[in-house]
């Protein structure tokens, strides 16, 4: 099974957040390879910032679909067995 960083949301930053922390912000988003990360801050220069909610529900999406593709029906991680119209569903209880 391979395992992936997923990362949901999109930060919070303080109204009063000068472009310099942002800017510090996007290089260590470089640094760690979060290009979506980058993103958002570059956004916020671009004064585009109202982009960066579907960002966030594009990331929150994807992690959900790992989290399926991951826990959902994987018997090997079961806690709980749901019978549903005949079939057995494993999943796992977060």
């Amino acid at each position: 099974m391979s395992w992936r960083r997923t990362v949901t949301g999109v930060p919070r930053l303080p109204e009063d957040v000068s472009r310099e922390e942002v800017a510090d912000l996007q290089r260590v988003a470089g640094v760690f390879k979060m290009a979506d990360l980058q993103t958002i801050c570059h956004n916020i220069h671009t004064d585009q910032d109202f982009l960066n909610p579907s960002i966030g529900t594009f990331l929150t999406d994807m992690t959900g679909a790992e989290m399926k593709r991951v826990f959902l029906n994987q018997p090997d991680y079961a806690d709980i067995i749901f019978k549903v119209q005949g079939e057995r569903l494993h999943t796992r209880v977060m």
